[in-house]
């Protein structure tokens, strides 16, 4: 935690999305061509930039953003300690024109993952239901092959195969999911997340309801229905690293003379991380997992 009680974790995700947005640039249009053997129209740009969404989607259901609009939405009711702090949440409240707002996000990472509570409702079919099952396969299957890890022994072929295949699966689903408002609402709300952030980090807003820190603050506003944040930010960050790797493999996915899992690498981490936050049960004979 930092000295003002949120995690560093949550600005430093912030911090490297908007990173991979401001490098891929205009290299994130619609036109980009297959690359490596993955057998999926996906650029690494396209990737990165749905890896940084995937982040956005999991904060959303820890209300970080909500939060901040609920905050903003009673300002003319509360009792602001500092002109500075009224300043703030009156910028906020300006500049929420140009953002998504709450219905339109939960639209867009319904379509994109299948998440949040955008994706209980499917009257036309366009929530993505296969996603979330698909990065449970793909966690699943390296997660199996790090039983098979020793000192400096990597997995077998036989287990980087049921990988590749899990991530080429998984990179087919999202491929349709790259087209339409996606970058420009990565840009959007990678801008409301990180003001969200700022302002809830403040110190005078933690004096209007008597907290200390950022995610209490957060819980005081969403009080009673107070989502269960360190899950959320798990499967987000984890998810995103996830994403990125794949982006970083891309070319080596359809070669299986090329290394996918050195015995270092930090994807058994993220994998394991992301089963155990999602709560999927990927044992053998669960009823939730994929054919």
């Amino acid at each position: 935690m930092s000295r003002n009680g949120y995690d560093p974790s949550i600005v430093a995700g912030l911090a490297r999305a908007a990173r991979t947005l401001a490098a891929a640039g205009d290299g994130l249009n619609l036109d980009l061509p297959p690359i490596g053997g993955a057998g999926t129209g996906l650029g690494a740009a396209a990737i990165n930039a749905l890896s940084a969404l995937y982040f956005y989607a999991e904060l959303e259901q820890a209300g970080i953003i909500t939060a901040a609009e609920l905050l903003v939405e009673a300002r003319a009711g509360l009792n602001i300690p500092s002109v500075r702090a009224a300043e703030k949440l009156e910028q906020f409240a300006q500049r929420e024109r140009d953002w998504y707002d709450r219905h339109s996000r939960e639209a867009l990472f319904a379509r994109l993952f299948g998440v949040g509570a955008g994706a209980t409702v499917d009257a036309d079919g366009g929530v993505n239901h296969a996603f979330e099952q698909l990065m449970a396969v793909l966690c699943a299957a390296i997660d199996r092959a790090a039983t098979e890890l020793g000192p400096n022994a990597p997995p077998s072929v036989q287990a980087e195969v049921q990988v590749r295949t899990a991530a080429t699966n998984l990179l087919s689903n999202l491929e349709p999911r790259q087209f339409g408002n996606t970058v420009f609402a990565a840009r959007r709300i990678q801008d409301e997340l990180t003001v969200a952030t700022q302002l809830l980090s403040d110190p005078d807003v933690d004096s209007i309801f008597h907290t200390n820190g950022f995610w209490a603050t957060v819980r005081r506003i969403l009080e009673p229905d107070v989502p269960d944040f360190h899950r959320f930010v798990d499967m987000g960050q984890s998810g995103q690293h996830l994403l990125g790797w794949l982006a970083s493999v891309l070319g080596a996915l359809g070669d299986v003379s090329q290394q996918l899992l050195p015995a270092t690498s930090p994807v058994y981490a993220w994998a394991s991380t992301w089963l155990a936050a999602s709560g999927i049960d990927m044992s053998p004979g669960s009823q939730r997992r994929a054919a």
